[in-house]
């Protein structure tokens, strides 16, 4: 969420990963599944949300 909104803020992805202590690609990541959760749906490339064995 923080994450969120400092990058709304216009804070770099480079700049949150130093703060945070964590990789870019982790920051992005973070950044992508928040915006994924807010449309319930995933990233559009080609992925598919597989459902369990035991559903029918």
């Amino acid at each position: 969420m923080e994450i969120r909104q400092l990058y709304e803020a216009g804070v770099s992805i480079s700049e949150l990963a130093r703060r945070f202590g964590y990789d870019r690609k982790t920051i992005r990541n973070a950044l992508n599944s928040s915006a994924e959760e807010k449309q319930g749906e995933r990233a559009s490339r080609g992925e598919r949300k597989k459902g369990s064995k035991l559903e029918p």
